[in-house]
């Protein structure tokens, strides 16, 4: 009983401490849609400051929700990051997070030089030597998107 009562109290404080280091286990979001695109170098960006996506998609699938929820709590593990980044950075593909039609969060990834930015900070990214995608963390995207 003592130790039911313990943990009735702790995982609250558990679960937020989680939320804080990863931001996507927190956001509430509906849908999350990914993106294939080809924008030209100068706009990168999938949804912009007016929150309209960009113009340049060539197609899109929307996750489903245990995909999407692995996805998110792999985001937030310092296993997922520490590889080494080119310099290109010309995105291809990305996810975006939507709230009754509204985008609240979005990741945009280049596959080819190892990129991986999340509109929200993410402390085991941030944290880690280098920003790139793990190798098995890259090869778990490019499976979602393969798919």
């Amino acid at each position: 009983m003592k130790s039911t009562l313990i943990w009735f109290f702790l995982l609250p404080l558990v679960l937020t401490k989680a939320r804080a280091q990863n931001p996507f286990l927190a956001i509430k979001y509906d849908s999350v849609v990914m993106y294939t695109y080809s924008p030209p170098h100068d706009s990168t960006y999938i949804i912009d400051k007016t929150g309209h996506l960009n113009p340049h998609v060539k197609s899109r699938a929307r996750l489903d929700d245990a995909v999407a929820k692995d996805f998110n709590m792999r985001i937030g593990l310092k296993e997922s990051y520490g590889g080494t980044q080119a310099k290109c950075f010309m995105p291809h593909q990305a996810f975006v997070y939507y709230s009754k039609g509204i985008p609240v969060a979005d990741i945009v990834v280049c596959l080819s030089c190892n990129y991986f930015i999340p509109s929200l900070i993410v402390a085991a990214q941030r944290e880690s030597k280098r920003k790139g995608m793990s190798h098995e963390f890259m090869q778990y995207v490019s499976n979602l998107i393969g798919k």
